[in-house]
């Protein structure tokens, strides 16, 4: 880390369950800035249309819109389930699955559903997550993790966020919702792209 960088990151993301792990991952080493923190420091609104069709594209949408509002250093977060018997979906859209965007409970619910017509099976899946860091006018690097478990049709845990209840984690009986949020930050696709960011980042020169 170079003795003039900043550990004041731009975080770009509206979604308050994924700045706590954010936070969290951080250890007190870094302060996150949110979306809507520097919407009120500048009195102007922020939004972003995900219009990519892969998370490093919506990512990179989302760090660009803040990169036009601060110099500071940005970082952007894109990420999702993708299901193998349902060819990766919801992937992108695993935020408005459900007909609304934000609703977990009604986006579980429609995969669910989806899943109970298809004959009993296991359902392998992963959540992805891309990190997408913007500093200054073009200089920019991404980083990816994914978390690999299967579906269960029986929502289980009251920790977590999204789908997180019926995940069931690779090599656990445990599905997200009932891992601590220090036991998820072990194993989540956002810890493992987080890791990578981090140590990439300390290293600058």
């Amino acid at each position: 880390m170079t003795n003039n960088q900043s550990n004041i990151i731009y975080l770009a993301t509206n979604n308050a369950h994924k700045t706590e792990e954010f936070t969290s991952l951080a250890r007190g080493e870094l302060k996150f800035v949110t979306t809507k923190e520097l919407s009120l420091n500048t009195g102007k609104p922020i939004s972003w249309d995900e219009t990519g069709t892969t998370f490093p594209e919506n990512a990179k949408i989302k760090a660009d819109v803040l990169a036009s509002i601060t110099r500071a250093p940005v970082l952007a977060d894109d990420s999702g389930l993708m299901v193998d018997v349902l060819d990766g979906e919801p992937g992108v859209y695993s935020s408005s699955y459900g007909g609304v965007e934000g609703d977990a409970i009604r986006n579980m619910n429609k995969l669910i559903e989806t899943l109970r017509k298809l004959p009993p099976q296991r359902f392998p899946a992963k959540f992805v997550c891309c990190l997408w860091y913007r500093e200054g006018e073009a200089f920019t690097q991404s980083f990816t993790g994914e978390c690999h478990g299967e579906i269960v049709l029986t929502p289980r845990g009251q920790q977590g966020f999204g789908y997180d209840p019926i995940f069931l984690v690779k090599g656990s009986n445990k599905t997200l919702a009932e891992f601590t949020i220090e036991e998820k930050n072990q194993v989540s696709h956002r810890r493992q792209a987080f890791s990578q960011w981090l140590e990439w980042w300390k290293k600058r020169s």
